[in-house]
């Protein structure tokens, strides 16, 4: 059974007021139910062109084909802007598994940690 979306499944949370460099936390799942949800704080925060643009997944704990659509419109986007995005997934969580298995992890600017992230190293 199909219902309205649940905005109560995913979280989206700014952590830098800095113009130059965005930060976003997700938590909860990425599914087709909320990833307009997503993509839209995406695009409001690729909106002012940050120089960097940090995308924490670390609390997903759903990640499917919406997820991937998801990541690549926000690269394609990043790039328009010549933006750098960075993407924090733990080594062992849902979100490297399904962008290992599809070959995605190879497009996109990994990282293991928030730290990394920033640094760009």
């Amino acid at each position: 059974m199909q219902g309205s979306p649940n905005p109560k499944r995913v979280s989206v949370q700014m952590l830098s007021a800095d113009p130059r460099i965005s930060v976003i936390s997700i938590e909860g799942e990425i599914d087709m139910t909320t990833e307009h949800l997503v993509i839209g704080e995406i695009m409001d925060r690729l909106a002012v062109r940050p120089k960097t643009f940090v995308l924490d997944l670390t609390g997903v704990t759903f990640f499917g084909s919406a997820g991937l659509h998801v990541l690549l419109d926000g690269q394609a986007a990043a790039e328009r802007l010549g933006t750098r995005l960075a993407v924090v997934v733990p080594e062992h969580g849902v979100v490297n598994r399904v962008l290992t298995l599809t070959g995605v992890d190879r497009l996109l600017d990994l990282r293991r940690d928030l730290g990394s992230a920033l640094r760009g190293s």
